[in-house]
């Protein structure tokens, strides 16, 4: 499985990375950008099975990223301090949607969700 984090914060991509590679070590490779631009050439370049995204990038929002790079194949979880856009999130087809500060717990059972439908979905 690709993942692919899109986070303006490098600190949270950081602390990602870490709890993907000791929770998920089937885990291939994990990608990732720090805006609104990058994000969308990455998933162009990547094609990542999951995308974790932040809403507020600096120069634009994880919905920009989504826009453009429609339709899209990967599943989606949502990364965010605003609890205002969970009903936007759902209409972009979310699997999950959590807030910072992130609880370890509720982040790996957001992966292990988009993995389970990854395998049935591959079956």
């Amino acid at each position: 499985m690709k993942i692919a984090l899109i986070d303006d914060d490098k600190a949270v991509r950081e602390l990602y990375k870490r709890l993907i590679i000791r929770n998920f070590p089937d885990v291939a490779d994990i990608c990732e950008a720090s805006n609104t631009k990058n994000g969308i050439a990455l998933l162009k370049q990547e094609n990542p099975d999951l995308l974790i995204l932040d809403i507020d990038l600096g120069d634009g929002t994880g919905f920009d990223v989504l826009q453009a790079v429609k339709p899209y194949s990967f599943s989606l979880i949502f990364s965010t301090a605003f609890n205002d856009f969970a009903i936007k999130a759902i209409k972009f087809s979310a699997l999950d949607y959590i807030l910072k500060p992130v609880d370890e717990d509720e982040f790996c059972s957001a992966i292990e969700k988009a993995i389970s439908m990854r395998e049935k979905s591959n079956l």
